[in-house]
């Protein structure tokens, strides 16, 4: 029975399952629901992480997967709404969240995805069609202003897997939200590591910050500016 409904190109999707068994991922989904076993909402949220690995965007309204094994994938007999999945994400914070990172990135670490020493951080921006009032900046210099989601990134360079990710709005300056992400990427790695970031990262603030941590140090190249070679 099971042979005859998984089927099509979403197949290989099933080779997923010993790796999130592995990472414990139905126990971190159930414990950011709140939810056991037997209720949908971790159901829901597995889709969304099996829809993720897809790199697919929106693939709810294409009604084929239903009949694909898709739907079986995630614990279900159907694909669930848009709505539904809106309305799980409204009934949490970005707190939730972060702490649901950080108990998959220590499981990744225990799985030992991260190796080496070296770590970078990086922010990438997105341009947003959000309807908040946003501080609008430039994605390049030559570019128009607009509002943007800034993400932030830390990333095990060896391996190329992400360690920990983090997200704000445009009026987070960079400083503030790489602190964040540094100290809950020290918290993963609990190594001594040296941060490499690009020269936004070159700032009073950060050195200070990451001097006073005995597991990490940071390098950064200097603006090119007079000030910097004068000091």
């Amino acid at each position: 029975m099971l042979s005859r409904k998984v089927s099509g190109t979403t197949v290989g999707m099933w080779l997923l399952i010993p790796g999130l068994l592995k990472l414990g991922a139905w126990d971190i989904l159930k414990a950011w629901t709140g939810k056991s076993d037997i209720d949908i909402e971790p159901r829901i949220a597995l889709q969304l992480v099996n829809e993720t690995a897809l790199c697919v965007n929106r693939i709810r309204r294409k009604s084929s997967l239903g009949h694909q094994g898709f739907q079986l994938l995630n614990g279900m007999s159907r694909l669930v709404t848009d709505e539904q999945v809106h309305l799980l994400l409204n009934s949490h914070t970005m707190k939730d969240a972060h702490d649901m990172m950080l108990n998959l990135g220590i499981q990744r670490k225990l799985s030992g995805h991260y190796k080496g020493d070296l770590i970078a951080i990086d922010p990438h921006r997105i341009i947003s069609s959000s309807e908040r009032v946003m501080a609008k900046k430039k994605k390049k210099p030559n570019a128009p202003s607009q509002k943007m989601l800034q993400t932030f990134f830390s990333v095990s360079t060896e391996t190329g897997q992400p360690i920990m990710a983090t997200m704000s709005s445009t009026g987070m300056p960079t400083t503030k939200a790489s602190l964040g992400l540094i100290s809950t990427t020290d918290k993963i790695i609990k190594a001594p590591s040296l941060l490499i970031a690009d020269k936004e990262h070159f700032t009073n603030e950060l050195f200070e910050n990451i001097s006073n941590n005995r597991n990490l140090n940071l390098l950064t190249p200097a603006p090119n500016t007079q000030r910097v070679k004068i000091f």
